[in-house]
């Protein structure tokens, strides 16, 4: 059992932890299992440190709030994410990490709202995944994003590319994993979306979402 701690080494501040458990004779696995842990969360942080200078402190603050939230298990208050994220982006425009997140938060709420409420979320989905890949197009959740929208429309080759685009940025993003994963159970190739689905859960705990497709796959082959 290993506990692993990031810490920022200038404030003593911690950044990120996780534990991690294996058995003996798996420690070259788990020794790679959290190498790759770590690098994303480094890639998350240093994604927002490097554009920390594109926003005022009063804009990082409902950023860093909307992230929280879409982290969790929790879509109920949509919405409310996407008004923090407008907030934020009303006094830094071209801050791109509030940009990818505010076309995660307009995509879900599409899917889970749609046209309910005060809000058509389908144009601002489209218009979110437009602004993004005219302004933030060095983003993995970008690229995650314009996958999605092309699943939506039944563009698949198109989605395709795009995951691709968003792995070859960051391979070791979880979300593009587990989506490519989930689609290539759908298209066809359900060992190869079996491997990634396990590859994004070795990475992200919470996508144990993955399971279920596994599941569902092994199911309809008999197994």
């Amino acid at each position: 059992r290993v506990s692993v701690r990031l810490l920022d080494g200038s404030l003593g501040a911690q950044l990120w932890s996780e534990r991690f458990e294996s058995e003996v004779g798996d420690v070259f696995d788990l020794e790679d299992r959290v190498g790759r842990r770590i690098v994303e969360a480094l890639r998350v942080g240093l994604t927002t440190a490097l554009h920390r200078g594109d926003a005022p402190v009063a804009a990082i603050q409902p950023y860093l709030r909307a992230r929280r939230a879409l982290m969790s298990a929790r879509f109920a208050r949509l919405d409310e994410v996407v008004v923090l994220l407008d907030r934020c982006l009303e006094q830094a425009p071209g801050f791109a990490p509030a940009i990818a997140a505010h076309v995660s938060a307009c995509l879900r709420a599409w899917f889970i709202l749609g046209a309910s409420g005060a809000r058509d979320w389908e144009p601002s989905a489209r218009a979110s995944v437009a602004r993004a890949l005219a302004s933030a197009a060095e983003l993995p959740e970008t690229h995650l994003a314009a996958a999605v929208l092309a699943a939506q429309d039944g563009a698949f080759r198109d989605c395709r590319v795009a995951l691709e685009d968003a792995l070859e940025i960051a391979p070791t993003y979880a979300e593009a994993l587990d989506y490519l994963g989930r689609i290539g159970i759908e298209a066809g190739r359900p060992e190869e979306g079996v491997a990634n689905l396990r590859a994004a859960m070795a990475l992200e705990s919470t996508l144990e979402r993955g399971l279920v497709d596994i599941m569902r796959h092994h199911e309809l082959h008999g197994r």
